[in-house]
């Protein structure tokens, strides 16, 4: 005959084992959507030069463009694409140092197909035009 205090005692562990599993699962989804969010970041920095849309991202990784937008933008704070300007925003910060070419050729070198978008951002995230930013290069030289 079980007790009550005996059922208790067995529904409390079966419920801490059911937490404990729970947990378990968690932990394991994360580390792969981690995984996922590294993979979609190096899967960007190689083909920055490239017209990268979230179509591609989705056929690349097997997930729906929704699904990686949110995953991506929970684990870095901004989308896919807001991150792929910033690297090739930093790709053309080390291109301005040549002077040989213009900064229309540097622009397209790093993925831009619009002069005037490319300034606008650049300026947005450095605080200063492109050709500001060369001279102040030029400048500390």
């Amino acid at each position: 005959k079980v007790s009550v205090d005996d059922a208790i005692s067995s529904v409390e562990r079966r419920v801490a084992l059911l937490y404990a599993l729970l947990s378990m699962s968690r932990a394991h989804e994360n580390a792969g959507e981690g995984r996922l969010v590294k993979g979609m970041k190096q899967y960007l920095q190689e083909h920055f030069r490239e017209k990268v849309t979230l179509d591609d991202l989705s056929r690349e990784f097997g997930y729906t463009k929704q699904y990686l937008m949110r995953l991506f933008r929970r684990e870095s704070g901004k989308s896919p694409i807001a991150y792929l300007n910033e690297i090739k925003l930093l790709r053309s910060t080390a291109e301005l140092a040549n002077e040989e070419k213009s900064i229309a050729e540097v622009a397209e070198s790093c993925g831009f197909d619009d002069y005037n978008y490319y300034s606008r951002a650049f300026r947005r995230l450095y605080g200063m035009s492109p050709r500001e930013y060369r001279k102040s290069m030029i400048f500390m030289q």
